[in-house]
């Protein structure tokens, strides 16, 4: 998705664009996706795109390359406040020599995010942009919740589109995302159990609409088109709840050629890998978690690759992808799509639901990023003074490298549960996104939907957006591999 304009109240615009603008590094000046027009039959060749100077080079790779390589641990340092850490000397007998395998690690920074009220804003539809990618969060970008409605008796909907339409506002008129670029990423969206569709295209070839507990992942690599709209029905009201989380690729995977996996409901070989919460001493259910990652790389090993055609029937199992330039594809390259998909660092991504009064302990690899936001309901996590900290919703809680388990725990008590009140259970049930991953450590160069290592290869893909080459993948690769000489030789007179 993209989010670089909607027709909304002048502040409420201005928040959106200040929350585009901060996914990029400041160095990169973020600007507005071109209108993306198809390369003319026989059209030339463009010519070379401008490289930028050695020196504009060698100092962005310098700038982003101090960043990551001080660490998390320098990282989390800096998260601790005084007072933070005169109530950890305070309470240091709790601090007493544990297994940093197993000891519960600590929330370092807790982060709220506000709602842009959008489709429709007048009725509490909203979407909650979170950028990501710092150190302790790396290599996840961004993670957009969405919550929204249409309704064909809407009096103000078909205003609104006109509006839209007729001031030449992106996504307003059409309600949704228009075909638009990406590059150098993994894209998931995550539907939401009970929920109406989102309808997809692509420039390979694949159309689907995919609701309600089913997944789309998506391998942008070199560059691919797509657009994306609300299911609506013109005889009952929709409703589309959704997560779109954006993953950020090594520079050895950016050019990979793109494809596209279906997981969940609606899905022949790729139906969600799952496992209840067991309470020990009870014995009894308490929760459920819902394992994306696990449900994608088992997807990945056991389904075999398939082309990308508007076929429903044909994309329901494996990989699918097309290259620009079919004629030269071989059995053997599309084997390995599988296996640079297969090979990306570590991801874990887990919907979990906690009964209240109950808790969930998760093992969290001690190299690995972690954090948790909260869709429903109020949690307590470990804080850095071995204190509770309190989640609320549409806030973020992101865990330092100090151990190697997670603990959450519903806030709200089980005295409503005990009285029989289910639906006041229900009610406050703890519903959380946990994020895990590899920091990858490596430059980061982002602006809008592009995300790449230099500034130099993001020129490069705005250029061939311009030029009508962004598909062509061997020509954006020959261009990389400029940009790699180059950069290697800066490096190595530094």
């Amino acid at each position: 998705m993209k989010y670089e304009y909607l027709w909304l109240p002048a502040a409420t615009n201005f928040l959106l664009l200040q929350t585009c603008t901060s996914l990029a590094p400041p160095f990169q000046i973020w600007r507005p996706l071109p209108h993306v027009h198809a390369p003319s039959p026989g059209t030339p060749s463009p010519p070379p795109p401008l490289l930028p100077e050695e020196g504009q080079i060698q100092g962005q790779a310098i700038k982003r390359r101090e960043v990551f390589t001080k660490g998390a641990t320098f990282a989390s340092s800096l998260l601790i406040s005084a007072d933070t850490l005169a109530r950890a000397s305070a309470s240091a007998s709790e601090f007493s020599i544990m297994d940093p395998l197993t000891s519960p690690r600590s929330v370092v920074s807790l982060d709220s995010h506000g709602a842009i009220p959008v489709w429709p804003s007048w009725a509490g539809g909203r979407v909650i942009p979170i950028s990501l990618g710092n150190a302790l969060q790396e290599p996840f970008l961004l993670l957009a919740h969405h919550d929204h409605w249409f309704d064909p008796r809407d009096p103000l909907r078909q205003p609104f589109k006109a509006a839209g339409k007729a001031l030449g506002l992106p996504y307003v008129d059409v309600e949704g995302f228009s075909m638009h670029p990406h590059r150098g990423f993994d894209i998931l969206t995550y539907i939401l159990d009970g929920s109406d569709g989102f309808r997809h295209r692509d420039s390979m070839g694949g159309k689907r609409t995919y609701r309600g507990g089913s997944a789309q992942w998506m391998r942008t690599g070199s560059g691919v088109l797509h657009e994306e709209f609300w299911e609506t029905s013109p005889d009952r009201r929709t409703n589309i709840e959704l997560f779109q989380l954006w993953v950020n690729l090594p520079a050895s995977h950016k050019f990979d050629p793109p494809a596209i996996h279906y997981l969940g409901k609606d899905t022949e070989s790729s139906q969600w890998i799952e496992h209840d919460i067991i309470d020990p001493e009870s014995n009894k259910k308490v929760g459920s978690v819902r394992d994306l990652g696990a449900t994608l790389y088992q997807a990945i090993d056991r389904n075999s690759i398939k082309e990308s055609t508007s076929s429903q029937s044909q994309q329901e199992a494996g990989f699918e992808r097309v290259l620009v330039e079919r004629a030269g594809s071989s059995s053997e390259e599309e084997a390995d799509v599988v296996g640079k998909a297969r090979h990306r660092p570590p991801v874990q991504i887990m919907h979990v639901t906690i009964d209240p009064g109950a808790q969930w302990t998760v093992e969290a690899p001690l190299e690995q990023s972690a954090l948790i936001y909260v869709r429903k309901g109020s949690a307590n996590m470990r804080g850095l003074a071995g204190d509770k900290v309190l989640v609320q919703p549409q806030q973020t809680a992101t865990f330092g490298h100090n151990g190697g388990t997670i603990t959450v725990e519903n806030s709200h008590s089980n005295s409503e549960s005990a009285n029989g009140n289910s639906q006041k259970q229900d009610k406050n049930a703890l519903d959380i996104l946990l994020l895990m991953a590899t920091p990858m450590e490596e430059p980061i160069s982002q602006a809008g939907p592009i995300v790449m290592n230099t500034a130099a290869e993001v020129n490069d893909a705005y250029q061939q957006l311009e030029d009508g080459t962004f598909l062509n993948r061997n020509y954006a690769m020959k261009w990389q591999q400029v940009h790699r000489r180059r950069s290697s030789t800066v490096s190595s007179q530094i």
